[in-house]
């Protein structure tokens, strides 16, 4: 039985097709007998994919063990996105205060109607979103004075 299908692009059901053929003794994960652009998740697989989730989140996500690393990590991204949602808003906009990568999705206009303040948001979610841990504890340190240096590049390793 198929719950669920997403269309494909052509170059992702190529790929499909060519994993579908290299596929274990127990059959295919992916069926794309059914129709060539979509995924078919069979049933059992689908189960299977659940409790590896369900797993994933009681061994890993919800570990007792990282709950005060977690709440710290929540922290950095709350202050990053506060620090620079605040900066981004106000009426005499300085796009030197961003780093590089944010300053080239911001809005060019200071953030007077709903729309640019959303528009605003989206950009500078999506920048924290593109930080590894690293960065953003190293973004974080210089905005709040921890560390000193310059928060408009990241060293690249």
């Amino acid at each position: 039985m198929v719950r669920d299908a997403t269309p494909l692009s052509s170059d992702c059901q190529t790929n499909v097709s060519r994993t579908s053929r290299r596929t274990s003794t127990q059959g295919p994960l992916i069926d794309t007998s059914v129709t060539p652009t979509r995924i078919v998740i069979q049933d059992r697989r689908r189960a299977e994919i659940s409790m590896l989730k369900q797993l994933t989140w009681h061994y890993v996500v919800k570990n007792p063990a990282l709950v005060t690393q977690q709440h710290g990590q929540r922290v950095i991204i709350r202050e990053l996105f506060n620090a620079f949602y605040k900066a981004a808003t106000r009426r005499d906009l300085n796009v030197d205060f961003f780093p590089i990568g944010l300053q080239d999705l911001l809005p060019l206009v200071p953030a007077g109607t709903s729309s640019v303040r959303k528009e605003s948001a989206r950009a500078i979610i999506d920048f924290i979103a593109s930080l590894t841990e690293e960065q953003a504890i190293a973004t974080h340190h210089r905005l709040y004075g921890f560390k000193l240096g310059s928060s408009l590049v990241f060293q690249v390793r």
